[in-house]
């Protein structure tokens, strides 16, 4: 097989398993932590960037590539429910920051629990050197497409 129709072969691969993998990951944190709380998809990534450092309804917005008003409605929904909290800066009191609260944190904790209890269960037929393969695999891509740690969507 040649390099070019490998690079084709690795590209088809990572169209056909990468999406409806993360799919159905989504249907999973979505019945185990949105449903459950009453929030929407937009307000669990919210409370699960803030846990991670990104604190500003801006940054928010660039990073999850929609719009500020749209975080901003969110957040404003999260704050509501007592799941996120706004702190003003000290030196310029226009720049709020945003953090998850206690019951935010513990919203994420159980989320991410019963998420990673479900691809437990789904990965369970795999054999170790399978699983190696899967965490070699998935450090290759990391590599490939140049994401950093703090990129990949820890449970931070």
């Amino acid at each position: 097989m040649s390099e070019k129709d490998l690079l084709r072969q690795s590209i088809d691969a990572i169209w056909e398993t990468l999406p409806p993998t993360w799919g159905r990951i989504r249907v999973q944190i979505h019945e185990n932590a949105i449903k459950g709380h009453g929030i929407s998809l937009i307000q669990f990534q919210i409370l699960r960037h803030t846990r991670r450092g990104i604190d500003t309804a801006a940054a928010l917005a660039e990073h999850l590539q929609v719009s500020r008003p749209a975080v901003s409605q969110a957040v404003e929904g999260l704050v509501q429910k007592g799941f996120l909290q706004r702190a003003r800066s000290v030196q310029d009191r226009r720049e709020v920051f945003l953090q998850p609260s206690p019951e935010g944190k513990a919203l994420l904790d159980e989320a991410f629990a019963l998420s990673q209890a479900w691809m437990a269960e789904q990965m369970r037929a795999l054999d170790q050197e399978e699983l190696s393969t899967v965490t070699s695999a998935m450090l290759v891509l990391r590599r490939a497409f140049q994401i950093q740690p703090r990129d990949a969507g820890r449970n931070e």
